[in-house]
């Protein structure tokens, strides 16, 4: 079914989405592949961050199971265990492991939110008639 027809019977934001994409389909579509792989890299930094700083989880045991010390093999020497205890650290303290702790869950997060916000805005931007959203669709395209 062409965009055309499609857009006819969808709400006025997404009419001009369904015009302007190829391929549009109603329910923003997405294959498995497509999910993992915008996913990949906020899973192995949350995946790496337990494996180095909570001994006890279950990423820190498959990764011995496999037989990788993932501290060691990163040259990290002696690494602070999390403690969420009143005497603990925070995680986003840039003293804990020279920042590396940090690191881990800010790109965590800053790879969800990048994500999430490649996904929304278009929706957003399209189903808002005002002047910034406008002015945002016109920025894009330039």
């Amino acid at each position: 079914m062409r965009a055309g027809v499609i857009a006819d019977h969808l709400p006025d934001g997404k009419k001009q989405k369904a015009r302007l994409e190829d391929g549009y389909q109603e329910a923003g579509y997405r294959s498995g592949w497509q999910v993992l792989s915008n996913s990949a890299a906020a899973v192995a930094a949350a995946f790496l961050w337990n494996a180095i700083f909570v001994p006890s989880s279950i990423q820190a045991r498959l990764s011995r199971n496999v037989g990788l010390n993932v501290p060691e093999l990163l040259n990290l020497g002696r690494v602070p265990t999390y403690d969420r205890g009143p005497t603990g650290w925070c995680p986003t303290d840039v003293a804990v492991s020279d920042g590396l702790s940090r690191l881990l869950v800010f790109a965590a997060l800053g790879w969800v939110a990048f994500n999430l916000t490649a996904r929304l805005s278009p929706d957003a931007l399209f189903s808002i008639d005002s002047f910034p959203a406008v002015w945002a669709i016109h920025w894009r395209r330039s």
